[in-house]
């Protein structure tokens, strides 16, 4: 879909007119008119705006026609991104086992500084 079918779809879907979204842009209606007839295609300056304007959005549909017209807040970090985890799940697994590694020698440290600390209190009352 070229990005005047998808700034015809926006502005259907928003139910508002192409004088509103021309005025919302800070652009003419003929200006509007063609990008809605891909006559020219619109700066990214007037993409910004158009985001700034639609917050719920997604950007890479906006702009590269990917996924769905619309997102809920705060989904932006996920947009475009693959379902799948890009780390391999032998890799994954390896960092798991890493982390629980890391998580006992921080507890055994921690039961060392601990008992430092308590000989230290009886050591000081001598």
């Amino acid at each position: 879909m070229s990005i005047g079918k998808r700034l015809k779809a926006l502005v259907d879907s928003q139910n508002i007119s192409v004088q509103k979204f021309a005025i919302m842009l800070g652009q003419s209606e003929a200006s509007v008119y063609n990008y809605l007839s891909d006559k020219t295609v619109p700066k990214l300056d007037t993409a910004s705006v158009i985001l700034s304007s639609f917050p719920d959005v997604n950007p890479y549909w906006l702009l590269l026609g990917k996924g769905e017209m619309m997102v809920k807040e705060g989904e932006y970090a996920n947009i475009g991104k693959e379902e799948e985890s890009s780390i391999p799940s032998s890799l994954q697994k390896q960092y798991e086992d890493k982390i629980l590694d890391l998580e006992r020698i921080i507890e055994s440290n921690e039961r060392t500084i601990k008992n430092q600390e308590d000989m230290i209190e009886i050591l000081k009352r001598g």
